[in-house]
């Protein structure tokens, strides 16, 4: 492989890794930036969400702009932000002003993320769209495995170590790009912006995310409005969509094939349910069990990392007739993985609880992709790719709205104390385990309906 091919690659590798590393990364940081403002846990969650609301919203049609303007030059812009983004945070450690930029780093995530999978696509290196999946997922997976080890270290030398290992990222980007981007040709895409589209999705969710977020601090009848806005943009939204020529979510690829409008329902309550590993286990490890925080992050990469080696076995397993057994598989381990830590959450097993969820996850997210795929091709609907990404991520920052809600729900009702009051440092860790047990049953419960319509894929 020629050095600048191979640089080029190390440069897409970087910007699929990014993205993920640095989005888990924070929701992994949460309570350290609880303790380190004194101030709530539901004020400090806007970190996160800021930021996946922004890197969601703006993903298709900072794609579709890419594909006009040329990836390579867009790939620039989005390090340079993402590089500025990290500068700007370790500067202005202000809680409202670190909203402000995770919001932006969100943006330049999008941009990254979008057109590394692009670019990747156009170094044609790669045989075969299972090959090419292959090495998306193990990047993907790899991230989030090492967004907890890393995260996991560097938090105990201080905040300012992990916003140091960002930045590195991104001047590697910058420098790798440098290097091969200017003297490489990559293939050219000319798409139809969906604009109004990505606009319209944008406000949905951001209302619907507002409605969900406040519902703990005001009455319903005066956050009501922010649900009602949410569907009326949501409405609008897929009437428009029918008559764009490359929709963002494709109203027309369910209607006219029922096996994906089930494989995607399935993806999107899937991603919707496991976000509680990474986000309230942490919370009660660290609290209840008093787990050092590199310890934490050790044992919650067991997740990632297994399901990373299950997804490379599966592509040496699955042949094309059998992907049905095996996804319903994936899901039954992960539902009883969650009905065993809310059982036995004071348990030293949790760690096997959790290889066994990421078993069952890369079980699962591996015979999906290749379902998936073969209704693509054989329906010849290829714009379904962006639909089922876009309900993969929409799935993702509803489940941390969703299940911080359910939490602050039930801390208040216990303690009755103020929204703001949360801290870390004053919850009863009594209370954290019973809503945690809660938690994970729902969780539960979700990936059986997941199972429920992946099975309708085959029926």
């Amino acid at each position: 492989m020629q050095v600048k091919k191979l640089l080029a690659l190390g440069s897409i590798s970087l910007g699929i890794f990014v993205p993920p590393f640095t989005l888990f990364y924070f929701l992994f940081m949460l309570t350290q930036y609880v303790n380190y403002y004194k101030t709530g846990i539901f004020e400090v969650i806007w970190i996160p969400i800021s930021s996946l609301i922004s890197f969601i919203s703006f993903y298709t049609v900072l794609d579709r702009i890419s594909s006009l303007y040329g990836r390579d030059k867009m790939y620039y812009i989005g390090s340079f932000l993402y590089l500025l983004s990290i500068l700007f945070i370790m500067i202005f450690p202000n809680m409202s002003i670190l909203i402000v930029l995770f919001f932006i780093m969100g943006i330049s995530l999008s941009i990254i993320y979008s057109n590394a999978l692009k670019l990747l696509h156009g170094l044609n290196i790669f045989n075969g769209q299972r090959n090419l999946i292959t090495y998306n997922s193990l990047i993907f997976l790899s991230s989030i495995f090492f967004s907890f080890v890393v995260g996991g270290y560097f938090t105990n030398m201080g905040l300012e170590y992990p916003l140091s290992v960002l930045l590195l990222f991104s001047i590697l980007m910058i420098i790798f790009s440098t290097l091969s981007f200017n003297n490489y040709s990559f293939i050219k895409l000319h798409e139809e912006l969906d604009v109004l589209g990505s606009f319209l999705y944008a406000a949905f969710l951001t209302l619907l995310i507002f409605f969900m977020m406040l519902l703990n601090i005001y009455p319903i009848y005066e956050t009501l409005y922010f649900l009602i806005m949410s569907l009326i943009f949501f409405i609008i939204f897929i009437y428009i969509e029918k008559n764009v020529s490359n929709p963002i979510i494709d109203p027309r690829s369910f209607k006219n094939n029922k096996k994906f409008l089930s494989l995607s329902i399935s993806s999107f309550i899937t991603y919707l349910s496991i976000i509680p590993i990474f986000f309230i286990l942490p919370i009660y490890m660290e609290v209840v069990l008093k787990t050092q925080i590199f310890l934490v992050g050790l044992i919650i990469s067991s997740f990632p990392f297994f399901a990373l080696i299950s997804f490379l076995m599966m592509k040496y397993i699955i042949k094309n007739e059998n992907e049905r057994i095996i996804s319903m598989i994936g899901l039954i381990l992960l539902a009883v993985s969650f009905v065993l830590i809310s059982l036995f959450i004071k348990s030293v097993y949790i760690p096997y609880f959790l290889i066994l969820s990421g078993i069952g996850f890369g079980i699962y997210e591996y015979s999906n992709y290749i379902s998936f795929i073969s209704i693509s091709l054989r329906e010849e609907n290829l714009s379904s790719t962006n639909t089922l990404e876009t309900l993969k991520l929409t799935g993702t920052v509803l489940s941390i709205s969703l299940f911080s809600l359910l939490l602050s729900f039930y801390l208040n009702r216990n303690q009755y104390i103020s929204y703001s009051g949360i801290f870390l440092i004053q919850i009863n860790p009594e209370i954290i385990q019973n809503s945690l047990n809660i938690i994970f049953i729902i969780s539960a419960v979700m990936i059986l309906i997941s199972l429920y319509f992946s099975s309708l894929h085959y029926s």
